[in-house]
């Protein structure tokens, strides 16, 4: 007895990666990068953090940014892994997918299994002190800088 199997076989195109579609946009000050959002839609927005941080208790400067900005925290494995902030919280393959209007990425490298539960979001901001850092190829927007001197800027201009 011969099986048959029949129908159609179609390439599936490939979605536009978002790091294929433009550059980050790089800046000095967070006065450039708060205009630069403006415009944005902010109905959901998240506030995550990672390895980037040094103590859980340097983790609430995300909590303060969250509060800032009328967000929720999120968090990498790795900042859950360190036992620094609750699993609940946790985005990635791991953790949830989010689809936020405004994603902050807050002292996160960017590797896959957290692009995999953010890399839809709208707008993805990172902050990271490593200009290599893999988070830069996914976001939008970011600041090269130590997140425990850019975080309270953005706090603070955030807020005027």
């Amino acid at each position: 007895m011969k099986l048959v199997i029949s129908g159609q076989i179609f390439k599936q195109e490939k979605k536009q990666d978002k790091a294929e579609k433009q550059p980050v946009v790089l800046f000095d000050t967070v006065e450039e990068l708060i205009g630069a959002l403006k415009d944005v839609k902010k109905d959901e927005i998240i506030c995550s953090g990672g390895r980037g941080f040094k103590r859980t208790e340097e983790l609430g400067l995300v909590k303060q940014l969250a509060d800032a900005v009328g967000g929720s925290v999120g968090a990498s494995r790795g900042a859950v892994s360190m036992g620094w902030i609750d699993e609940d919280v946790q985005v990635g393959l791991t953790g949830r997918t989010v689809k936020p209007d405004l994603y902050f990425a807050c002292g996160i490298s960017g590797m896959n299994q957290h692009l995999a539960g953010m890399k839809e979001s709208s707008v993805i901001v990172a902050i990271n002190r490593n200009p290599k850092a893999p988070i830069f190829k996914a976001a939008d927007y970011g600041i090269v800088g130590d997140v425990y001197e850019v975080i309270p800027q953005l706090i603070e201009k955030w807020e005027k």
